[in-house]
């Protein structure tokens, strides 16, 4: 495959990347600003294009110049960004995202796998306490959700009017070496709790009872290939994720990895903020059954790998 990568050098694509490159696919990924950070490893077998998504002329020139088949796209307003700025955000994250999908189409590309959220979804108290499917009614808290939601009909529209096989995966709560970088980003306030804790330093701990999926880079990328590979799919969208736990559940395991660490917790309540509201548990079913998606990545396991990450930068042992 010949695939384009848009925010190809961010958090979750950097990961994607750095698989696709192992099953020796050709890679350009297409940034606004390239931060390479995470993919030292691969820089001399991937070509970084700089470039704006809403750059219709530029994202086509690239595409054609490329011989491209296929399309990852992440580029993206994060949600505080889109909570301050709506309009830019509407630009980048809708226009940009209709450029892809047009662009696609026109080009008779194989496929656009691109990145939605569970952030489509309302407070979990709009939902009974099983986990919701596909097929479950959708009320956005924020600009960022709402976004991500008409990128979804557009898909469908496309999919359905033109034939463009494209598949959106609802990434829920990815975490991971590398998670710091996204400033503004509603995951932004875990933060702390890793960068400071893997150092064995006090650490603030906001929103302890907060009920989240959480989703490991590794398996976000993993499913972001599989989407690529996927013969067939019956449908456009697809919840994806991990597994369900509270924030003071990675407290515990990163309390069991390094003794004595010391935590201040401030257990705000979580109402009105429209960021770290409560969404409602996922069912992974459909991607189970179409994508072959299962995540391999426990809490436990997930938070022992990123803790070690940030251990072995800094000179630490690892635990």
């Amino acid at each position: 495959m010949k695939v384009l990568v848009t925010g190809g050098t961010g958090f979750i694509a950097s990961y994607a990347v750095k698989k696709l490159v192992e099953s020796n696919n050709d890679i350009v990924t297409y940034d606004l600003n390239p931060n390479t950070d995470l993919l030292v490893d691969v820089l001399d077998k991937i070509k970084i294009v700089r470039g704006d998504i809403t750059d219709y002329q530029l994202l086509e020139k690239t595409i054609q110049d490329n011989q491209i088949t296929h399309i990852v796209h992440t580029a993206y307003y994060f949600t505080f960004a889109s909570q301050k700025d709506p309009l830019t955000a509407c630009k980048v994250s809708n226009l940009g995202t209709s450029n892809i999908f047009e662009i696609a189409r026109k080009n008779n590309l194989k496929r656009v796998v691109w990145a939605s959220s569970n952030a489509v979804f309302g407070h979990a108290k709009l939902y009974d306490d099983q986990p919701v499917t596909e097929e479950a009614p959708l009320w956005p808290m924020t600009v960022y959700g709402a976004c991500k939601l008409f990128n979804e009909h557009m898909g469908q529209h496309y999919f359905d009017q033109f034939g463009l096989s494209n598949i959106g995966l609802r990434f829920s709560g990815v975490y991971g070496y590398g998670m710091a970088r996204r400033k503004t980003s509603a995951s932004n306030f875990l933060f702390d709790l890793f960068e400071t804790g893997s150092l064995g330093k006090k650490c603030v701990v906001k929103y302890p009872n907060l009920l989240m999926n959480w989703q490991y880079v590794k398996d976000a990328a993993e499913v972001i290939c599989l989407s690529l590979n996927v013969k067939n799919h019956d449908h456009v969208v697809f919840n994806t994720g991990g597994y369900t736990h509270r924030v003071k559940d990675a407290v515990k395991i990163i309390s069991n990895l390094i003794p004595d660490l010391e935590f201040d917790f401030i257990d705000e309540e979580i109402s009105g903020a429209n960021i770290e509201e409560e969404l409602p548990k996922i069912s992974l079913s459909r991607a189970n059954n179409e994508l072959n998606y299962y995540p391999k990545y426990t809490l436990e396991k997930g938070v022992h790998e990123y803790i070690n990450e940030l251990r072995k930068i800094a000179g630490l042992p690892l635990v």
